[in-house]
Parts: C-alpha cells; sequence; structure tokens
C-alpha cells in the first residue's frame, strides 16, 4: 500500500510540475508577442495622428481606416460641428477622444504616443483635433464651385506657360546641338579628322543637355506644385514635391560643399603631378633625342622607360587622390574595388606574362621598328612594338602578330642591327662534285656576287667550304648588303648571277650521286686548278699556272 500511495505522490508532482512550465510557457510566448505595427490616419492627403496600440480591441490599421471613413461621413453631411477632446477610458485603460459634436471619431491611448517624444497624451489629441478641424474645412472649400473654377483656370494658365517654357527649352537644345554639330565639322576638316575636338566637342555637348534636361525636370515640380495646391485636397502633395525640391537641392548643395576641400585636395595633387610629368617628360624626351644621357638608359628605350615612369607618378597620384574623392568611403566604391580587384586577379597572368616579355624586349634593344628579322620562320620588317605583341611584314605582304612571350623563347635575327657600319651580310649555299676545282668554284661564286649592283664591294664577297660530304663539297658564299630589306630580291639577282657565271665557265651546279663506283676516279685535274677565271697564286710554278 505504501509502495502503490508513493507512485501517486509522485505522479500528482509531476503533472504539477508540467502544468506550471507550460503556464510559464504561455505566459513567456504572450510577453514575446510583437507590439502592434503602427497605422498613420491620413485624410484628404493630410496626417492627423499615428496610432501605435490595439486600443478598444483593433489592431492600428483597423482604428486608422474606421476613423477615415467617420471623417469621411462626416465632410460628406457637410455640417459644421464642433470638434473637441473629451476624456475617456477602455476599461481601466484611460484616453482622450476626439469627438465632433456628439460623435467620436477615435480615440487616442497613452501607447499611441511615441516614447521617445515626450509628449503628452492631451497635448497630441488636441493637436489631433486641429487637424481634423482643417480636414472638414478642405472638403468644405473643395465643394465650392468657386474654388473649383478658379483651380482650373490657374492649372490652365499655369499648363500654357509650362508648354511654352518646355518648347522654349527644345528650341535652346537644338541650336544647341546644331552649334555643336557645326564647331566639331569645321575643327575636323582643320584637323583632317585627327585630334579630339570630336570627343571634347561632344562632352561638352552632353552636359549642356543634362542642364537642360535638369532645368525640366524643374519644370515639372515646379508647375505640377502650382497646379496641386489650386485645389485644397491636393494642397499638401504640393508642399511635398516643393520640399522635396528644395530639400534635394539642399543636400546637393551640403554635399557639394562637404566635397569642396577634398575636391581642392585633388586639384592640387594633380596640379603637382603635372608638373612632375612634365619634367619626367622632358627628360626622358632629351635622352631619346640624345641631348643628355643618363645612366643605364638608352635612346631606343628611353620612350618605354618614360611610359612607364609616367604610369608610376599617375598611379602615385591616384592613390593619394582616392581618399579625397566624393564618395570613396561608400559601399558602392568598395563593392566596385573589389570586383575590379577579382577580374584583374583572374586576367592578370597571361596579361603580365605579355607585359614582362614586352619590357624585355624593350630593354634588351633586340627589336626596333622598321628592322628586317628572322623570328623562327617568320621574316620580314618590324612594322609595329606594343607592350603585348609584335607586328611583321613579310615579303608577301602579310602581316604577323607574334606575342611577346613567345618571342621571349625565340632566336631573334636582326639583320638591320649591323646595317650601317658594315652592311647586312647574305648568304647563299651550293654544292658541287669533287671534280669541280675548288679554287675556280670560289672564284665563280666571287664573280657573280660583285656582278650584282647592291653588292657592296667592301667588305668583299667571300666563300667557305663548310663541308665535304659523301658526294660533294658545301659551299658558302657570304656578301654585304646596305638595306636589310632588300635581301629577298638581292638574294634572287644574286643566284641568277651565280647561274650565268657557272654556265658560262662550263661548270654544272650538282650534287652527283653515284649507284656504283665510276670506273675511273672522279677528281679535278691540277691543271685545271685555276681554270679560269681562277688566277694562281703569284709564287706558284710553271707547271701550275699551265
Amino acid at each position: 500500500m505504501k509502495s502503490g500511495l508513493r507512485f501517486f505522490v509522485s505522479l500528482f508532482c509531476y503533472l504539477c510540475l508540467a502544468l506550471s512550465s507550460w503556464g510559464v510557457a504561455n505566459a513567456a510566448d504572450k510577453n514575446d508577442e510583437p507590439p502592434p505595427q503602427e497605422a498613420t490616419l491620413t485624410v484628404a492627403n493630410r496626417d492627423i495622428t499615428v496610432f501605435r496600440s490595439s486600443y478598444g480591441g483593433p489592431p492600428p490599421k483597423v482604428r486608422a481606416e474606421r476613423a477615415a471613413a467617420r471623417i469621411e461621413q462626416l465632410a460628406d453631411e457637410g455640417r459644421r460641428l464642433p470638434v473637441s477632446t473629451v476624456a475617456y477610458s477602455i476599461g481601466e485603460i484611460p484616453g482622450v477622444a476626439v469627438m465632433a459634436g456628439d460623435k467620436i471619431l477615435f480615440a487616442i491611448s497613452q501607447k499611441d504616443i511615441d516614447s521617445d517624444s515626450n509628449r503628452s497624451l492631451e497635448l497630441e489629441a488636441s493637436e489631433a483635433a486641429k487637424r481634423v478641424e482643417e480636414v472638414i474645412a478642405v472638403y468644405r472649400d473643395q465643394s465650392s464651385l468657386k474654388t473649383i473654377l478658379r483651380g482650373i483656370g490657374l492649372s490652365i494658365l499655369a499648363t500654357l506657360a509650362f508648354a511654352g517654357l518646355i518648347w522654349l527649352l527644345h528650341i535652346v537644345r537644338v541650336r544647341i546641338t546644331s552649334r555643336f554639330t557645326t564647331l566639331i565639322e569645321r575643327r575636323l576638316a582643320l584637323t583632317k579628322g585627327l585630334g579630339w575636338a570630336r570627343y571634347t566637342y561632344g562632352l561638352v555637348l552632353r552636359i549642356v543637355q543634362l542642364l537642360l534636361l535638369a532645368i525640366a525636370l524643374v519644370l515639372i515640380d515646379v508647375w505640377l506644385t502650382f497646379v496641386f495646391k489650386q485645389f485644397p485636397i491636393t494642397a499638401p502633395l504640393g508642399d511635398h514635391l516643393l520640399d522635396f525640391l528644395f530639400g534635394y537641392a539642399g543636400d546637393f548643395g551640403d554635399a557639394a560643399l562637404a566635397a569642396m576641400p577634398g575636391i581642392v585636395a585633388i586639384a592640387i595633387i594633380v596640379f603637382i603631378t603635372q608638373a612632375i610629368a612634365g619634367v619626367v617628360r622632358s627628360v626622358f624626351d632629351a635622352t631619346q633625342a640624345g641631348t643628355i644621357a643618363i645612366p643605364g638608359i638608352h635612346p631606343e628605350t628611353a620612350s618605354a622607360t618614360r611610359r612607364i615612369v609616367m604610369v608610376g607618378v599617375w598611379a602615385f597620384a591616384f592613390a593619394l587622390c582616392y581618399p579625397y574623392i566624393p564618395g570613396s568611403s561608400s559601399d558602392v566604391f568598395k563593392g566596385v574595388s573589389v570586383l575590379l580587384g577579382f577580374l584583374l586577379t583572374l586576367g592578370s597572368a597571361g596579361v603580365v606574362s605579355q607585359l614582362m616579355g614586352g619590357l624585355v624586349l624593350t630593354y634588351s634593344r633586340a627589336l626596333r621598328v622598321g628592322d628586317y628579322v628572322l623570328i623562327g620562320d617568320v621574316e620580314g620588317v618590324v612594322q609595329e612594338l606594343s607592350t603585348l605583341s609584335v607586328k611583321i611584314v613579310n615579303v608577301r605582304n602579310e602581316e604577323i602578330t607574334i606575342p611577346n612571350a613567345v618571342l621571349l623563347g625565340a632566336a631573334i635575327h636582326n639583320y638591320s642591327r649591323r646595317a650601317e657600319s658594315v652592311g647586312t651580310l647574305l648568304t647563299t649555299k651550293v654544292t658541287i662534285g669533287y671534280d669541280a676545282p675548288w679554287r675556280q668554284i670560289h672564284a665563280l661564286l666571287i664573280q657573280a656576287a660583285k656582278s650584282v649592283d647592291e653588292v657592296r664591294k667592301t667588305p668583299e664577297p667571300y666563300v667557305y667550304q663548310r663541308a665535304l660530304n659523301d658526294f660533294y663539297v658545301e659551299y658558302e658564299l657570304f656578301c654585304h648588303i646596305d638595306e636589310a630589306r632588300r635581301r629577298v630580291p638581292v638574294l634572287s639577282l644574286l643566284h641568277g648571277a651565280i647561274q650565268d657565271a657557272f654556265n658560262e665557265s662550263g661548270v654544272q651546279i650538282m650534287s652527283p650521286h653515284f649507284f656504283a663506283q665510276p670506273a675511273q676516279a672522279v677528281l679535278s685535274p691540277k691543271a685545271q686548278w685555276y681554270a679560269a677565271p681562277a688566277k694562281p697564286p703569284q709564287n706558284a710554278s710553271p707547271e701550275t699556272k699551265q
């Protein structure tokens, strides 16, 4: 029995604890309920008061709708009833009722007062009653035929004036656009389509058009404000528009005044930077012209070095100006900066490689515009050297673009670099059998080279025997020409002269391959070693001279 009794007592205690916990939870839930959303009582475009509590049961929104309906009904009836305030309470919650005659329009409780305003309930109710009287008077004036006709007439006059001003702005815009178009065409005719006149005048034209658009928007605001204020019900809308215009203009002026110190600082930094950039430009222009010498800077690299230094100077100036730019600390600037940094990070690897390649080519002085070069299997004249690539025009008048990163791993043969001193070296090879006297071959090749007018006489052409192959001897002719760009045409003339010289001397240009060893030795007889046009040395024996 005792154990059973103990079980029921324990069960009773657990039930009590559960019920108490449930009650506390419900109380907490009720306390945690969010306050009702406030609602503004607005009639005839005029704010009367704000409801922030469920005084009397309905939420603030329903209270505002019911009060607005009562006031509008009272205004429609056209009765002149005195508006007053009376102490009013619902249960134990005190309040103040706003009445028209003996009819309650709405009531205000202490919870409807903004806690941060420190306003009394009586003062809030009194001001709300005055606003109700104004609303009723507005409805009374709006129903007057004289007021309506006067408002319509003044609105029509204002609309006509507004249309005339807009038409005048249109005429001004057309004339300004025509004037700027004439100036642009005249400047382009003087500069033959070159220069920045088109873009400069175009920018000024866009600025003028924006100013005219701003004037048109101000006229629209003033026109709407005037028209709305001619009718009692819409008069507050006109006040709002005018307040918006002056408020926006005031905010803009305040922002402009606040940004003036930063703009002045930016102007000073830009002015100093322009002076420094002018000095840098003058120094490097003099270096490029050879007037002054800077250690480590050659005339060929002066232009590229100037651009790098100028970019560094202006980048440093931009870093100094950035904090003074209006809005630089805003989230928009920060977001754009992060986006640009992200894009540069993704796409900078290849671009940086090309830029570094361009710097290496510039400072190694391997190429110049106008040089005749051979890069891999591309041979032609350098047309353009940029930060990312090199453009070459070959003998077929084809423009070939080679990225700078590719040039770093390729051998560059520059035929123009030494052309001014000793001329550009031109070579060609022939292979002749062992039965032909090598001295005669040397003499024929030199004779052919001297017969071409564009081959330089000094230094004189010369021949090397490059290889003694199994079936033939490999001869290479070396000569010099003045213009590297003429390599291909001169080489063609040289080949023709070689063929003519060999044909006239009865020497075959061939590289024999034997399928079987000939019966006699394939030799060049000693008596033919100095066959014409070869000449024997002065100390040669009589047999050799024969």
